[in-house]
């Protein structure tokens, strides 16, 4: 449930309004967050946990050549985040990372969107102590899953058994279904999910409306999706 709904969910609120095309390569969501503790000062205990954990992650490289890939690193931060409790935190450390968000990110993106970004945050305080215990999960479930799966293919001829390393940040393979927390991430990953569905149609927070003259902070749904919200979690 975290690896293949939370995650995916984030990855799209993540996503929206990234610049993946730079000048000499392809950006992924790991330079950004690796950019934002560059510039981030470690001046509290969810900014100095946030960097030490980005750092590890890249350590693990040295472990497995899977720990190459940009979109397991993410999850894994996801998942780093749920487990200290620091989810909440870490996404508004990023979020008002300026420098790294105007960097990698259009003015229409989610993160750079005040308003939304806070209704994320208020979304997030539901997986945040005290309302919600801190997890232990696996940093290293897809490592053991994809090994797993290459050691049981290898003998067999039409399978190869390289282990194929995840192509989108939000789709690895499933976890064992957690009874006490399975319905919570159901519920954050169709809420995510649905502001993410309602801030993409709406019109740019920059850009002017062509009816009636107003302008799209008018317009935009955010006190639409702060009612979804509080039916969801009521």
């Amino acid at each position: 449930k975290v690896r293949g709904h939370l995650c995916s969910s984030l990855a799209q609120i993540f996503l929206y309004g990234f610049q993946q095309n730079s000048l000499f390569r392809v950006n992924t969501l790991w330079d950004f967050i690796q950019a934002c503790a560059e510039q981030t000062s470690q001046n509290t205990i969810s900014a100095l946990s946030m960097c030490q954990y980005i750092k590890s992650i890249n350590g693990y490289e040295s472990d497995h050549p899977m720990w190459k890939d940009p979109h397991l690193k993410f999850r894994t931060f996801i998942c780093s985040a749920l487990n200290n409790g620091q989810l909440r935190h870490w996404v508004h450390l990023l979020a008002t990372s300026t420098n790294a968000t105007a960097r990698f990110y259009d003015n229409i993106a989610f993160l750079r969107n005040p308003n939304a970004h806070k209704k994320l945050l208020i979304l997030l305080t539901q997986l945040s102590p005290p309302k919600f215990p801190s997890l232990k999960l696996q940093l290293d479930y897809e490592i053991k899953a994809a090994m797993n799966k290459a050691n049981s293919q290898a003998s067999t001829p039409t399978q190869s058994p390289h282990i194929q390393s995840q192509s989108k940040p939000g789709v690895p393979p499933q976890d064992k279904k957690q009874d006490v927390t399975s319905s919570l991430f159901e519920s954050i990953s169709s809420s995510t999910n649905e502001i993410f569905n309602m801030f993409s149609t709406s019109p740019p927070s920059n850009e002017k409306a062509t009816q009636n003259g107003t302008t799209s902070e008018n317009t935009t749904p955010q006190d639409f999706i702060f009612g979804k919200f509080k039916s969801v979690w009521k």
